[in-house]
């Protein structure tokens, strides 16, 4: 278990599905944390929620300290890759926890972390269009956008573009350097 100033971020349990099912039901969620956008999702997609958290090089559950309410998830979730040492970056909080700096803490924390003790050289993400309020969070994580996927996403009626963005372990420590990659 691990704590930022406001956060827990915990390993997955048994029941924690239930809480990603709160997410990947969430009209204002979903469309952006997975290709498979789907609502409902019904209990069998739990299966492969457990097993997103059970191969998933680190997969959190991300709670309010003080009143442990769930708020999220937040991971690194391709397989190990220990010859490239890149790590999948996800975060996926409730709509409920936004606006409150819960997905920037969560993130440098994880940055940070992935960089440092998982011996991460890269940390790679998408981000879907339309998400503009993570894609600013990210960039000032650090992350770039490194590529575009032109109208790859079926999403509400339209076209989509996917945007492929990465840090590497050199940029982060620069920007660690300077101060920037402090809790704000």
């Amino acid at each position: 278990m691990f704590t930022t100033d406001r956060l827990t971020l915990r390993a997955w349990r048994e029941g924690d599905d239930n809480n990603m099912l709160l997410l990947y039901n969430n009209p204002l969620v979903a469309p952006y944390i997975t290709f498979d956008y789907i609502i409902p999702q019904t209990p069998k997609y739990k299966a492969e929620l457990n097993e997103l958290a059970a191969n998933a090089i680190m997969f959190c559950i991300i709670e309010e300290k003080e009143s442990n309410n769930y708020v999220g998830v937040v991971g690194f979730i391709n397989k190990p890759n220990p010859k490239n040492q890149i790590g999948g970056f996800m975060l996926g909080l409730l709509p409920e926890f936004w606006r409150k700096g819960y997905g920037e803490e969560a993130t440098r924390f994880m940055v940070d972390y992935g960089f440092h003790s998982l011996g991460l050289h890269r940390i790679s993400m998408v981000v879907f269009e339309g998400n503009d309020r993570a894609m600013a969070l990210y960039q000032r994580v650090g992350f770039k956008i490194e590529g575009t996927a032109k109208r790859c996403l079926w999403m509400d009626g339209r076209w989509h573009d996917v945007y492929y963005t990465a840090i590497l372990e050199d940029e982060w420590a620069e920007l660690k350097k300077s101060g920037i990659t402090s809790n704000q």
